[in-house]
């Protein structure tokens, strides 16, 4: 039995008659204390009993049925009723919860274990007459920095823990399907001062939606396509934003004309015990690991690009007639300079004295490429860096910053000299 949320007298009734070989569902509704009841079957299967009923706080239309084949939900007070799956299994639910801070929706079932629908407030607010709207943005939780870590000895069997809930904020949104076909849909996170923070990937199906904010700030830059062959390609690894300061922000929906906002804090952990201080060292940290990665990346884009142009421009000079041997003295020149830093950059050396500092100990035998563009990986933290890392960092600027002035001083100096003599000539120019 479960108590209405909503009105006195009003009470949910499920009857189980399978151990007399009936397996048919029976819910009942009252609400006058049980003098008249009146059957919620609906469209319920006609095979499957039930063992529990339950309504949510919020919503009176919106329940929720245990079955000896798994969970049923109903969005208008049990006139109709669908089958609750995704990853969910058919198995028998004996008894369901809703968390009354949390509004988890918590399953226990007979053979699968206890499931928990993380913050279910979007479906319980999403009205039949809600639902009418282009786009709705639902209230978001507070979201707390925290660290993973585990307990679990490595010489032990692995421990017994369901899933954690995905890290960051969950932001939900419903769309129709009017809003899907048409409408301009943008989602961004703005902070206390209104500025730009995050823009979460945004799914955009007809329907209930849910994205994580990962709570770092700043669009990291997407990674180039790893080259098809050659040797010391970087792992053009996209860099990580730093993460944001403990505080107040918004999410912003935009859908068409209309803007929804929904407010919510990014909480410290208190097990940390991080400083403001710490963390404003880690974010500029982030960022200056996050710009020697995207700088590597255009440099690894760049090689690649220019030596193919190169390769395809001398074929061309080569096979001119009559003959243009200072044409291809030149363009053989400005080959060899790009040549000389690949070959720098893709290193693979056999002796590691270069990797004996403190970042290459790590990737001894891999490529420098792989090391710059792979800075990225100082976004990792949310704290100030170590001593080692700073080390690190300084090292792989060391190392890039003459490769990066040497491609400069080619593609603006060498390159477009070479593309005058081309024009000239009829044979097209690097871009």
């Amino acid at each position: 039995m479960e108590a209405s949320h909503f009105f006195e007298g009003g009470v949910y009734l499920t009857v189980s008659r399978h151990q007399v070989d009936d397996y048919r569902p029976y819910i009942f509704k009252t609400e006058d204390f049980g003098k008249t009841w009146a059957s919620l079957r609906g469209d319920l299967p006609e095979y499957g009993y039930l063992h529990t009923v339950r309504e949510s706080p919020l919503n009176r239309n919106l329940l929720f049925a245990g079955s000896e084949f798994g969970l049923f939900v109903s969005a208008d007070g049990g006139r109709t009723w669908i089958p609750f799956k995704g990853e969910f299994p058919t198995v028998a639910v004996r008894d369901v919860q809703i968390h009354p801070r949390e509004h988890d929706l918590v399953i226990g079932t007979h053979g699968r274990g206890v499931w928990i629908v993380d913050d279910i407030r979007p479906l319980e607010r999403l009205t039949a007459e809600a639902a009418k709207a282009d786009a709705l943005l639902f209230d978001v939780k507070d979201a707390s920095l925290f660290s993973y870590r585990t307990t679990v000895d490595n010489y032990s069997d692995a421990g017994y823990a369901g899933t954690n809930s995905p890290f960051g904020a969950a932001i939900s949104y419903y769309l129709n399907a009017a809003a899907v076909g048409g409408a301009k849909l943008k989602l961004v996170i703005l902070d206390k001062d209104g500025r730009e923070v995050a823009t979460p990937f945004m799914t955009k199906e007809p329907g209930l939606n849910r994205v994580y904010w990962n709570l770092r700030g700043g669009a990291a830059a997407a990674a180039p396509e790893p080259a098809a062959e050659g040797r010391g390609r970087g792992r053009a690894m996209a860099g990580l934003a730093p993460y944001a300061l403990p505080g107040e922000y918004k999410a912003v929906l935009e859908a068409g004309d209309r803007k929804m906002e929904a407010p919510f804090r990014v909480l410290a952990d208190p097990d940390q015990g991080l400083t403001t201080e710490e963390r404003l060292a880690g974010q500029k940290f982030a960022r200056e690991s996050q710009d020697l990665a995207r700088r590597g990346r255009e440099l690894l884009q760049q090689i690649e690009s220019m030596t193919k142009q190169l390769d395809d421009v001398s074929g061309r000079v080569s096979a001119m007639k009559p003959a243009e041997p200072d044409l291809a003295a030149e363009v053989g020149t400005v080959r060899d300079k790009v040549a000389a830093i690949k070959a720098v950059f893709y290193l693979s050396p056999a002796d590691q004295g270069f990797y004996r500092k403190p970042l290459f100990v790590a990737f001894r035998g891999g490529t420098a490429a792989e090391l710059v563009t792979g800075a990225g990986r100082g976004a990792a933290g949310m704290g100030a860096p170590t001593g080692t890392m700073i080390a690190q960092l300084a090292d792989l600027k060391a190392f890039a910053e003459p490769l990066f002035a040497a491609m400069k001083d080619i593609a603006e100096k060498d390159v477009p000299e070479l593309n005058k003599r081309l024009a000239a000539k009829g044979v097209p120019y690097i871009k």
